[in-house]
């Protein structure tokens, strides 16, 4: 699989979880990078550690704003990033509990998650948060 390149189509149009998604993006990539051929054992869980970590970093930033100006489809993004939380969660289980994680597997999850969730359901805060003056 290609490296995933960030494109301005994937800019919801907040900066600070532009950055968020790019480093989120990154992260795909050092999977990319670990699937292409890491000899390294400690690669992959080292990889979806930080993952986890970030994920929940982003996800309680992007809700605690999506609070405070009252964001119609509040409910339906937090039921996405649980759902999401729940899966990238159940990869680092495996992986904590020794039991064997393709990388492909993981990646093909990844990549469709990330686009297809800042794609869809993030594309819709921005202009929201835009009109109340947050960039």
């Amino acid at each position: 699989m290609q490296h995933i390149k960030w494109e301005d189509r994937f800019s919801v149009g907040i900066r600070e979880f532009d950055l968020h998604h790019r480093t989120m993006v990154d992260m795909v990539n050092d999977v990319i990078n670990i699937n292409a051929g890491s000899d390294d054992p400690n690669a992959l869980p080292a990889v979806v550690n930080n993952l986890v970590q970030y994920t929940l970093f982003h996800f309680t930033a992007e809700e605690a704003l999506l609070v405070e100006f009252k964001f119609p489809e509040l409910e339906a993004h937090k039921a996405e990033h649980q759902e999401l939380m729940d899966q990238v969660q159940l990869y680092h289980d495996r992986i904590k509990t020794g039991e064997s994680l393709d990388a492909s597997e993981l990646l093909e999850f990844l990549s469709h998650w990330l686009l297809d969730h800042i794609l869809g359901m993030d594309m819709e805060y921005g202009p929201y948060l835009n009109r109340r003056g947050i960039d």
